[in-house]
């Protein structure tokens, strides 16, 4: 359920204009899982 939370706070954060999904992530504590969520996809760039 808190991260049913989160992720409708977030949802609205992004929506909303002048604030950036990065700036949410960081304000809700979830910046580095988020970096470790995409570390693990191992994701290159072109």
């Amino acid at each position: 359920m808190k991260n049913f939370l989160k992720g409708i706070i977030l949802g609205f954060a992004l929506i909303l204009p002048g604030l950036s999904g990065g700036t949410a992530f960081l304000i809700m504590g979830m910046y580095k899982q988020v970096l470790k969520d995409l570390a693990f996809f191992n994701l290159r760039l072109i």
